[in-house]
């Protein structure tokens, strides 16, 4: 099912002077400013459902948002989602911090935060650091941090080969 995207431009015109001496006459210019927004329609899954990719099974058991984790303050604000993850391979790995990504309702795409998540980990002793190995056939919750921007909405948990089954996040931060 393709996306929808609704594009929105707006226009603003705010005058320009530029004094040349106090005798000449003051010119004055038009300038255009454009300002362009790409929204997203994302239907979502909501949390608790269960996601299937090559190797893994995952849902998202928590989200929510936070301004510091530990000692690392966002410049916009952290999401963290608590994902409950299974190894379906035959062999052990890591979740890595390549396999999540963000997406929002403005259409930006944030990567996980490896740093912050091994902070929010330590901070908080909870579950699995996502470099840890996983065994075959075991599961575990790793806490996914993305640092979002302020005004982001309808943010969405995928994965990076396959965004297809988004889980919301958050609406708002």
């Amino acid at each position: 099912e393709p996306d929808e995207v609704e594009i929105k431009d707006s226009q603003e015109q705010e005058p320009l002077q530029e004094s040349l001496a106090p005798e000449e006459e003051i010119e004055t210019e038009e300038a255009t400013e454009i300002e362009e927004t790409t929204e997203v329609s994302i239907t979502a899954l909501p949390q608790g459902e269960i996601v299937s990719v090559p190797g893994w099974d995952y849902t998202v058991t928590e989200a929510k948002a936070q301004k510091t984790i530990g000692e690392d303050t966002a410049r916009g604000i952290y999401v963290v989602a608590l994902v409950e993850i299974k190894n379906t391979s035959n062999s052990s790995k890591q979740v890595g911090s390549k396999l999540f990504k963000a997406l929002d309702k403005q259409g930006r795409i944030y990567d996980m935060s490896s740093m912050v998540s091994l902070e929010y980990h330590q901070e908080y002793d909870f579950g699995m650091w996502h470099l840890e190995d996983l065994g075959p056939s075991l599961s575990d919750i790793v806490a996914v941090v993305f640092e979002v921007a302020d005004d982001a909405t309808d943010i969405v948990l995928v994965t990076a080969s396959d965004s297809s089954n988004p889980i919301l996040l958050l609406e708002n931060v």
